[in-house]
């Protein structure tokens, strides 16, 4: 190779001769020296001569020339690497109109802020690329701006503008289309929030296959803030993980392993979430050896599972961390040591992850367990779960003292929105205990201002809904639990369009976990209207193996139902009794009254069901059975119902049903002219029984109240039941129930 030095002193003479004759070659060398350096593509061992032929180009004033004696000093190509060099070169090159290079020199004064004139110089820089007509430094801008990177603050308005100048300047710009998109999902400072425009943003990318707008997209529908069908959402990640596109290949795992959208396809999630794991996406990785064990591909310590837990863990991802660390720590696997253990489930905990937390707060109050713990571990770890859960209640008590007056003017909307932000803030905390943030919400709409305004009940069950299906989904008697209580919600305020919707939801739902199919159409055409059950008959009260060949994982083949399982049977009958269907709404009660019965006479009560939940449920079936047969005009059939009740000596929740039954049974006799069972005087005693039970639903009292009037006009009492009346009907104009309405 011929030596830089003789290379500069031939082209020098080159350029004297040329000068003497009045025809400088500049053009001829930069050509040379292009052909050469091809933008850094070509080969490496012509680098320094290419720099060379530059370097007098750049001398005699050639722009590209100086541009590029700038890159190949900023990138080291063929000499030392100079970025002091560089932004000599760079600056003479932008000063002779090159927009490059002033996106370049930007880049080195944000490298080396000490080589600037100034700390925002960098932002002169793009902005001079921009004007120039870069489309480079419009989005380098526009970056900024959305990011709020290198000491500029964000401001969303800017960023749109260059980002639709990028896209001027150069139509399709790749990637710009997604970010504008991103401007207006997330809404920011300058800018409102607008999912619409996301939207539409998003599908311009879309139509040039851009990753990342097809995933985002994607994630807008999968999130509910916009409607889409669940076959639209799979193509857009599909063609995304196509891509390659790491995220969409683990949504796309995530979505077959746990059915969101359909029946669970173990075997393409397991596909899709190797995708990712050959990324290196550790969750996917966490995920994919969870579901070798759900799958019974592999057993829950396999060396497999033990290696892709330690890869996961090895990329700091926490649910690996306290996977891998509890097996450690009760030495699940020949090498498994549980001081290490311990240590991974700090590390976890260190990320805030609510069950290496509750793990460490557990094992630091074993006695077994203690020795591997320090002192100071020890006082820490336990006071750490006692506050995790202390500081998401304290967080859900602000969010609704801050939604507090919303409530009380009955814009709900805006009460939820008030929520859902300060749900959001909390989320982000590094240490998060979701349950105990949402058992908190439910709590206020099931006994506190839920009681006393249903309608405020329903909606804030509704939002519970939505966040157990996001934050919470392997909590499935939750997520069943939380349906139901919509539903006698919005069974309350008269909304039985949204009653029927949100049953939908359940069936599904129970059928995804239980493998429950509702195909018993040839059962109720036997039922006849004495409500009588054909003897041949069967109910699934336990999981039969054709159930658990479609239902969850851990849903095995002899199990029995749990209790909200079977109390979701009865939300279902109860929607049936109101449509009319009766023969439905006797063979759910029937199913439920076989499946207590069993399980109370049996002992054999399933995990984590009290026993009053269960004696509950019992109750609330034959209330379905007592009100299908006022249905059907058989008053005494029904009264006998609410007599087992009243009778059964069970009294869960203060004995809530049990005094429901008594005030029905009450009217039904008062009706046919029967002597009460109970005196006026020992129902008013119950009405105010009633009002202080947190369990009770706001209307108990007027139940009561009605009560009293019935037996006050077969008294001769005329006067004393209109009074009654009168506060029942003031209660009633007070609550007027949306009969029919479908949508809030």
């Amino acid at each position: 190779m011929r030596s830089p030095h003789l290379i500069r002193l031939w082209f020098a003479l080159l350029f004297c001769s040329s000068l003497v004759a009045g025809n400088l070659p500049q053009q001829d060398i930069y050509q040379r020296a292009d052909a050469l350096y091809r933008h850094g593509r070509g080969d490496s061992h012509d680098a320094a001569e290419a720099l060379q032929l530059f370097l007098v180009a750049a001398e005699a004033g050639h722009p590209s020339a100086q541009f590029y004696a700038g890159r190949m000093y900023q990138l080291g190509h063929g000499t030392e690497r100079s970025l002091s060099r560089a932004v000599d070169w760079y600056r003479l090159a932008g000063q002779n109109g090159q927009a490059r290079a002033w996106n370049n020199l930007a880049n080195v004064y944000i490298d080396a802020p000490e080589l600037a004139p100034e700390p925002l110089a960098f932002l002169h820089c793009y902005e001079q690329a921009s004007q120039l007509g870069m489309a480079m430094g419009s989005n380098n801008l526009a970056k900024i701006y959305h990011n709020g990177k290198h000491g500029i603050e964000a401001d969303y308005s800017r960023a749109l503008h260059y980002y639709m100048t990028s896209l001027k300047q150069y139509p399709n710009y790749p990637g710009v289309w997604n970010n504008v998109g991103r401007l207006y999902e997330k809404g920011g400072p300058g800018l409102k929030r607008n999912l619409k425009l996301a939207e539409r943003a998003y599908q311009k990318g879309v139509d040039l296959e851009d990753a990342d707008a097809l995933y985002n997209l994607a994630d807008l529908y999968y999130d509910e803030e916009l409607d889409a069908e669940a076959d639209e959402i799979v193509n857009l990640l599909e063609r995304a993980a196509k891509l390659g596109h790491v995220q969409a290949q683990f949504r796309l795992g995530w979505i077959h392993e746990s059915g969101r959208y359909g029946v669970r396809a173990y075997y393409k999630a397991i596909a899709y979430y190797e995708k990712a794991a050959e990324q290196g996406h550790g969750t996917a990785l966490n995920n994919l050896a969870m579901l070798l064990i759900k799958s019974r591909r592999e057993t829950e310590n396999s060396p497999r599972v033990i290696e892709l837990l330690e890869a996961a863990a090895a990329l700091n991802n926490q649910y690996a961390l306290n996977n891998l660390g509890y097996r450690h720590v009760y030495q699940k696997f020949p090498e498994a040591d549980p001081r290490t253990g311990i240590d991974l489930l700090i590390r976890s905990a260190g990320l805030g992850y609510r069950e290496a937390i509750l793990n460490l707060g557990k094992m630091a109050q074993n006695s077994e367990l203690r020795p591997y713990f320090t002192p100071t571990e020890l006082a820490h770890w336990a006071q750490a779960e006692v506050d995790l859960k202390k500081v998401a209640r304290q967080s859900a008590n602000d969010a609704l003292e801050a939604a507090d007056a919303w409530i009380r003017s009955q814009d709900y909307a805006a009460a939820l929105a008030v929520i859902d932000e300060h749900f959001a803030a909390y989320t982000q905390l590094k240490s998060k205990d979701s349950y105990s943030f949402l058992s908190r919400i439910w709590w206020d709409a099931q006994t506190q201002r839920g009681r006393s305004d249903p309608e405020w009940s329903w909606r804030l069950f509704d939002w519970c809904r939505r966040q157990y299906d996001k934050e919470l989904y392997h909590l499935a008697d939750n997520r069943m639990t939380v349906r139901r209580n919509q539903i006698a919600g919005l069974t309350e305020v008269g909304r039985l369009g949204l009653v029927r919707e949100s049953c939908e939801g359940l069936r599904t739902l129970l059928n995804e976990i239980y493998g429950l199919t509702f195909d018993f159409d040839s059962v109720l055409a036997g039922i006849d209207t004495t409500g009588a059950i054909p003897a041949e008959t069967q109910f699934d009260l336990k999981v039969s193996p054709a159930m658990a060949k479609q239902a969850s994982w851990n849903t095995l083949p002899g199990s029995i139902l749990t209790n909200s399982a079977a109390h979701s049977l009865v939300a279902l009958g109860d929607e049936r009794l109101y449509a009319g269907d009766w023969q439905a709404a006797l063979y759910f009660s029937r199913w439920v009254e076989l499946w207590a019965e069993e399980v109370l006479a049996s002992g054999e009560v399933p995990k984590n069901n009290p026993r009053g939940w269960v004696e509950e449920t019992l109750q609330d079936s034959l209330l379905l059975r007592a009100r299908t047969y006022e249905l059907l005009g058989d008053l005494p059939a029904a009264i006998a119902v609410y007599e087992i009740i009243i009778h059964d000596g069970r009294r869960p929740y203060k004995g809530r049903l049990t005094d429901t039954a008594t005030l029905e049974a009450t009217v039904l006799r008062s009706r046919l002219g029967e002597s009460p069972a109970i005196s006026i005087a020992e129902l008013e005693a119950l009405e105010v029984k009633q009002r202080a039970n947190h369990f009770d639903f706001g209307q108990a009292g007027e139940e009561n109240q009605l009560a009293r009037a019935w037996q006050y006009h077969a008294r001769g009492e005329p006067a004393a039941a209109h009074q009654l009346l009168e506060g029942v009907l003031a209660f009633t104009e007070q609550n007027e129930p949306h009969f029919f309405e479908s949508r809030p």
